[in-house]
């Protein structure tokens, strides 16, 4: 794709990144939520390690889990080509999106809680509005799996890693890969 720089050459592939995430409840705890090889993602409290809920999401292999800035939902990237949403304090599940070809591997909300990202082994990222979950755009430029993707604190740019060896930095609405 015209215009893509590579930032940074690797020997194997960029992994999925590990993004410690927690967020504080209404009632005033906080609750960090941990992957589980049985398609639950159990959410514990912060303070005391004690289980807070346990929630059955994925008929497959959750692979990434986050929070909104302001801790109103949580979102699940799985093998099985979804992403689904959940409300953090009734702990039901709000919809699915689908749309991939192949599994999620991350998801990442937009530091102003407007739109979510998805990455997989299609390898696309997609874009869904955060309130409605419709789809946006998809993103392209990887040649390999994409494994992780995160929104900067300013809203502006969205990077994302591959089984490509690259990182890259695509920037405005336009999605444009750049240095």
């Amino acid at each position: 794709m015209a215009g893509q720089v590579t930032l940074l050459s690797h020997v194997t592939f960029i992994h999925r990144s590990f993004r410690p995430c927690e967020f504080r409840n209404i009632l005033g705890g906080w609750l960090k939520p941990a992957l589980a090889d049985d398609q639950t993602v159990r959410l514990r409290d912060g303070e005391t390690g004690c289980a807070a809920a346990s929630l059955q999401s994925h008929s497959y292999v959750v692979m990434s889990v986050t929070f909104p800035p302001d801790g109103s939902a949580l979102a699940f990237a799985s093998d099985d080509e979804t992403v689904r949403l959940w409300d953090s304090e009734t702990s039901n599940c709000i919809t699915t999106v689908a749309g991939h070809a192949g599994a999620v591997t991350s998801v990442a909300f937009s530091p102003g809680v407007s739109t979510l990202a998805s990455a997989s082994i299609d390898p696309a990222i997609r874009l869904w509005d955060a309130r409605t979950c419709s789809h946006i755009t998809i993103i392209k430029g990887h040649s390999a799996w994409v494994m992780s993707v995160v929104f900067s604190t300013d809203d502006l740019r969205l990077a994302s890693g591959s089984d490509d060896k690259t990182p890259r930095l695509w920037h405005g609405d336009a999605h444009i890969c750049h240095s």
